[in-house]
């Protein structure tokens, strides 16, 4: 019998489809993306991940904040619309946090250094 041992992974969110929508400042970066051909640090971002089932406070809910790069995996388009698929790499540097969902704002806890 083998022995497994997971000792580390990688965490990859696949959007896809993701139809282009002129004005959405998403649609504006992924584009740029795709006509530029950018690589390396120009695909760095950050996900956040907002805690919106724990209680507030003071309208801030509990989130963390992870590194990450972004790769478009293709681009085109059909009788759908125009689309942009990708994939969101995270690196496991993570900071944890308050998200106030009004200002869309995330605070680090000075407290809790980067992972």
């Amino acid at each position: 019998m083998n022995d497994t041992y997971v000792d580390a992974y990688d965490v990859t969110q696949s959007v896809t489809p993701y139809f282009a929508e002129v004005g959405d400042p998403l649609f504006d970066w992924l584009q740029k993306i795709v006509e530029e051909r950018k690589t390396l640090d120009d695909l760095n971002t950050y996900a956040i991940d907002v805690k919106l089932w724990e209680a507030p406070s003071s309208g801030k809910y509990p989130a963390f904040r992870e590194k990450c790069v972004v790769a478009v995996t293709s681009f085109g388009g059909n009788i759908e619309g125009y689309q942009i698929p990708f994939t969101v790499n995270r690196t496991g540097e993570i900071e944890k946090g308050m998200f106030d969902i009004n200002t869309k704002t995330f605070t680090p806890d000075i407290s809790s250094p980067a992972t």
